[in-house]
């Protein structure tokens, strides 16, 4: 018997034992039914478009017209790679009003940011460092300084929603991140810890082009910036909606020698800026493929029996007789057992339907047009999912 007659034979004998078929169904369940039933539970809005943040502490007085707002970043705890202290202009304490931003990170230097939309980087140092905003018109000149005499321009920007009268002041934010654990000797991972962002600020000026324009004395106030909770039944926030993350309440002292000591958790950027990444909090393609994973048991199960059947049932004998190249049969078992296994593999990456629902919609007629795809259960669940995740430090 050559080895295509070989093959012939074993895929018959795969498919006339009983305990092979069973062992392939309950692959294909596992395989199938778990991929399709993580991927339908799987949400992120990581793919709908930018996301933007803006909640901080911030400390604020207000600034009509042309003028500079400077200030010394004499310290910051690092909170994180990203966690953001500095100076800002805005058009109200308010999340989503426009702002021009000028700050200080632990670990990627100094960044200018307009209004979410615009990202400069400066040097790659840490507190201490003098930060300067001037106001001309709409446009916005961030410089920094190691000693407040010889200064360096980041970036110059244009916010042209910025009203004349704007807020100037101080801010800190510290975002969520992944936090090392080490407990009675095991080690773990706490994802999106919060922590309170600290930093304290001294040299504090805000200086106006017009003298009837400057603020009063002791015009500062705090604010927590933070957009309001999203109600219970309303409708899900699109694409350039604020989000919303947990925010620790924030606050500020001044001592008699007018250093500020400020404290505010939140973030500040969106998808590609400010350290925003697009990446969701889970590996969502991982997370689709659990079912092959568990699969391999029902794989190996289906590789005993497919094997070993002919010897429990005495066929081996004939099995030989028909075919005396052992060679050709193991070949042909092999063959076989490991394309069937390849083809079930594939079935979680499959166009299987996810949602019912998108689904009739598409074959409501009874046919489906040329333009219309059946939405992959990685493809389509994997389209709404939790906020978008911190990039790398």
């Amino acid at each position: 018997m050559n080895l295509r007659r070989a093959l012939r034979a074993e895929w018959t004998k795969f498919w006339s034992v009983r305990s092979t078929t069973l062992a392939l169904l309950a692959m294909v369940l596992l395989t199938l039914g778990l991929s399709t039933l993580a991927a339908s539970l799987s949400h992120s809005d990581a793919y709908e478009g930018p996301i933007t943040y803006d909640q901080l502490h911030f400390v604020h007085e207000p600034m009509t017209g042309d003028g500079t707002l400077t200030a010394r970043v004499a310290s910051q705890k690092a909170t994180g790679a990203w966690a953001k202290a500095g100076i800002m202009v805005k058009a109200s304490p308010t999340a989503g009003a426009p702002y021009v931003a000028l700050m200080v990170t632990p670990a990627h230097g100094v960044r200018l940011i307009a209004d979410a939309t615009t990202e400069l980087a400066g040097t790659a140092t840490t507190a201490p460092r003098w930060l300067q905003l001037t106001r001309s018109g709409q446009t916005f000149t961030g410089a920094e300084s190691a000693d407040g005499s010889s200064w360096r321009t980041v970036g110059t920007v244009t916010v042209a929603d910025l009203p004349t009268r704007a807020w100037a002041g101080l801010f800190v934010a510290s975002p969520p991140t992944d936090v090392p654990f080490a407990l009675q000797g095991r080690t773990g991972t706490v994802s999106r810890y919060l922590q309170l962002g600290e930093a304290n600020f001294d040299h504090v000026t805000v200086a106006v082009a017009s003298a009837g324009a400057a603020p009063p004395a002791d015009a500062w106030r705090d604010s927590d910036v933070t957009p309001p909770p999203h109600q219970r039944g309303a409708p899900k926030p699109g694409p350039e909606a604020i989000i919303n993350i947990d925010l620790l309440p924030g606050g500020s002292t001044r001592d008699g020698n007018g250093t500020f000591t400020v404290t505010g958790s939140g973030d500040l950027g969106r998808a590609g800026i400010g350290g925003v990444s697009l990446a969701g909090p889970t590996d969502l393609v991982r997370q689709s493929l659990v079912g092959a994973q568990l699969g391999i048991i029902g794989a190996v199960v289906l590789g005993v029996l497919f094997i070993t059947s002919e010897y429990r049932t005495g066929t081996i004998g004939a099995t030989l007789a028909a075919s005396p190249r052992r060679g050709h049969v193991l070949a042909a078992k092999t063959a076989v057992l490991t394309g069937v296994v390849f083809v079930v593999g594939l079935l979680p990456a499959s166009p299987w339907p996810c949602s019912p629902r998108r689904w009739s919609a598409a074959t409501a007629t009874g046919r489906r047009s040329s333009r219309t795809r059946r939405p992959s259960p990685i493809r389509s669940c994997c389209a709404q999912s939790s906020a978008p995740r911190r990039s790398s430090p």
